[in-house]
């Protein structure tokens, strides 16, 4: 991540029309929108499809952001937005889903344990199947994002978010305990 000040100047830069300011924003953003977009899509191709096309929108249209938020909470927004959007096409599409057991995975290293992968897809299963503003929250809070950050990129407040995490939290503990006995 860029620090705020200097992620304000890029931003005013590229504004104004400086090529090299947006390729540092997308150099500095990309890896993490194409990680939050795996996350919710479990597609590694897909992801980075989602990611690609919300910067070539953004390249587009420098003016889709406002500095009325961080420009990183925007973008997480934007990147839940257009997860939610290949969701519902997918849901619709049934067929075109290959999705295969590796690409669940949370982790992918070759020397991982089975148990750690099978218990990495039972916890990755069980986000899944949280009511989405609920599964929003998490992937958030996996990201290491403060509550205040959360806030922003969901347009709620402080206590939705610890509400929301809380209720997940108890819900995946109700269901992976479940699991482990």
């Amino acid at each position: 991540m860029i620090e705020q000040e200097a992620e304000k100047a890029l931003l005013a830069q590229w504004q104004e029309g400086d090529q090299e300011s947006f390729s540092q924003i997308v150099k500095a953003y990309l890896p993490k929108v194409v990680q939050l977009a795996y996350r919710y899509l479990k597609d590694r191709s897909l992801a980075e499809d989602v990611a690609q096309e919300i910067f070539l929108k953004l390249y587009q249209n420098p003016t889709a952001w406002r500095p009325t938020a961080r420009f990183s909470s925007w973008l997480y927004r934007v990147t839940f937005n257009a997860c939610t959007d290949q969701w519902r096409k997918r849901k619709r599409n049934p067929e075109s889903e290959l999705l295969t057991d590796q690409e669940i995975s949370i982790t992918s290293a070759p020397d991982t344990s089975l148990i750690n992968k099978e218990t990495a897809q039972l916890v990755q299963q069980a986000i899944d199947s949280l009511p989405e503003d609920q599964k929003r929250v998490i992937l958030l809070y996996q990201e290491r994002l403060s509550y205040e950050q959360i806030t922003e990129i969901l347009g709620c407040s402080v206590k939705a978010v610890e509400r929301r995490l809380y209720r997940s939290r108890k819900q995946l503990r109700g269901q992976l305990k479940k699991v482990i006995e």
